[in-house]
């Protein structure tokens, strides 16, 4: 991402607004493209503490990542999957890592009336706002469960 210039990620902190979508939260982790800066399909206003940089995203960012927790299961299966596209946001990543045996990750893809997900091969699935494919690994170390994302 930083290597071609592709945009920038923003994790966490960062509020999203959508009026279209009567839509204002904090997503776990936003994607926005250098070509969404420059139509200003995306923009940002500062914060209301004095110095503050920007902390408010206003529009439809390219991709969207929540991960799934015991509390935000209908938040982010049902309520923000509408949401999201309803704000025209392309792509929303859903990680649910709830279960020790694994994670779940999905790449939704938007089509014509909502997101449908994109199918997988051999455990990886293909983002095209990336133009790349991505598969999510569980690494056990000192006894805790952590997850790369693996790039292809």
């Amino acid at each position: 991402m930083k290597a071609e210039k592709l945009g920038f990620l923003f994790a966490n902190r960062v509020l999203l607004t959508n009026d279209r979508a009567d839509l204002g939260c904090e997503p776990d982790a936003m994607f926005v493209s250098a070509e969404s800066l420059n139509t200003r399909r995306v923009t940002f206003t500062a914060g209301a503490t004095t110095g503050a940089e920007a902390t408010e995203m206003v529009g439809s960012p390219d991709l969207v990542v929540e991960v799934v927790s015991r509390s935000s299961v209908e938040k982010d299966t049902v309520l923000l999957f509408d949401a999201y596209f309803q704000a025209g946001v392309l792509e929303y990543w859903l990680i649910d890592a709830r279960d020790e045996a694994g994670a779940r990750f999905d790449i939704y893809r938007r089509g014509a009336k909502g997101f449908t997900a994109i199918r997988k091969a051999k455990g990886w699935v293909r983002s095209d706002v990336f133009a790349r494919k991505f598969r999510l690994t569980p690494r056990v170390e000192f006894g805790l469960t952590d997850f790369d994302l693996e790039v292809g």
